[in-house]
């Protein structure tokens, strides 16, 4: 029988940080372990770890009045199983493709190249099974995969408030489903619009986006994560 996670009874408020329990409020990792009926905690077991990373991240980089929107995903994390090395590698790369075209970063455009070539790589080779390809996984995903990510939602953090707390939807948006055509309803509700951001390339007359030979607002082109994200959290 196929599984459909309900909101729990008393759903807590979501808010920045860890917490101790469901009456301090919740992130959204931790309201979708409550869905899932798992222990309270940023890291249940039904979600991917890259995903809930870049969850994680958007929860605790939008602003107040905006993160009770992402409660309309919590049913599609629940069900976001632990993703294979190759389908990782995809889903880092549309992140990082979202942010990059609606920041025009020339950091993330980088980044998003070498995630492409990660996922070719990992495409082309036999699946690996046994110790060293967990902990290959692991470290990759602890490290580079992490720091892109960082990376990428300090960046966003950057743009007027409208277009970042949008952007870092799309980018949650394109965490759920790397493959742009099932988007559109991943957050339960037929809209299709986190990926159009008031002001963004993507929303522009023309439809492409600008080229740019330097990161935008002055950003350096530098393989570390900018010191103002906020989300230091293991996951």
């Amino acid at each position: 029988m196929p599984w459909h996670p309900e909101a729990p009874a008393a759903a807590p408020v979501l808010s920045r940080g860890m917490h101790m329990h469901p009456r301090d409020g919740a992130c959204l990792m931790e309201y979708v372990s409550l869905l899932a009926g798992a222990p309270f905690s940023d890291t249940p077991a039904c979600t991917d770890r890259l995903v809930a990373l870049v969850a994680i991240l958007a929860n605790d980089n939008v602003e107040a009045p905006r993160r009770g929107e992402f409660i309309a995903y919590a049913s599609a994390l629940a069900s976001c199983a632990p993703r294979t090395p190759e389908q990782r590698a995809a889903t880092l790369e549309a992140v990082l493709e979202v942010a990059m075209r609606h920041s025009g970063d020339a950091g993330l455009a980088r980044r998003r190249r070498h995630a492409e070539r990660r996922r070719t790589r990992l495409a082309g080779r036999p699946a690996r099974t046994g110790m060293v390809a967990r902990t290959g996984a692991c470290l990759w995903l602890s490290g580079p995969a992490r720091r892109c990510l960082e990376y990428a939602v300090a960046v966003v953090a950057e743009l007027p408030a409208d277009r970042r707390d949008a952007t870092l939807l799309a980018i949650l948006e394109a965490a759920i489903a790397p493959d742009p055509g099932t988007r559109a309803t991943v957050s339960g509700r037929t809209h299709g619009t986190a990926n159009r951001v008031p002001g963004s390339a993507s929303s522009s007359a023309s439809g492409s986006s600008p080229q740019h030979t330097q990161p935008a607002y002055g950003r350096p082109d530098t393989d570390e994560a900018p010191a103002d994200v906020t989300g230091t959290r293991t996951v």
